[in-house]
């Protein structure tokens, strides 16, 4: 199981116009260090790869994710919406869907945590 491909599939609610960016930041445990940053602009979805999980054994995730709204004359959503989705292989080890409302009507914030655990369910 350790050799298996670990992926982060983040998925905007596609109801409203909204420009998604998210931080994805990895850090080693034990350290405290970043292992990985990266920094991905979407609209609808964003899969990536993170490692095996051999290699996040020790780490965990932090997400930050931006919701901007795209033109500013429909206000009836106050909220946006974000999936997120940890796969170990093909199975899915966390789904988690976050809700956040919009700050001055044009920015939201969503934060998303996870720790890795290679004995998964048994953590």
């Amino acid at each position: 199981m350790e050799n298996q491909k670990v992926t982060l599939t983040i998925t905007a609610d596609n109801g409203y116009p909204q420009a998604y960016t998210s931080d994805i930041r990895v850090f080693n445990g034990s350290k405290e260090q970043f292992r990985q940053i990266k920094q991905v602009e979407y609209s609808r979805v964003s899969e990536l790869y993170l490692g095996t999980l051999n290699e996040l054994k020790d780490s965990y995730l932090i997400v930050d994710t931006f919701a901007r709204r795209v033109g500013e004359d429909d206000f009836s959503n106050k909220t946006a919406r974000v999936s997120y989705e940890i796969k170990y292989g093909q199975q899915t080890v966390e789904m988690t869907t976050i809700e956040s409302h919009f700050i001055d009507r044009t920015l939201a914030f969503l934060g998303f945590r996870f720790r890795f655990c290679p004995r998964h369910p048994f953590c």
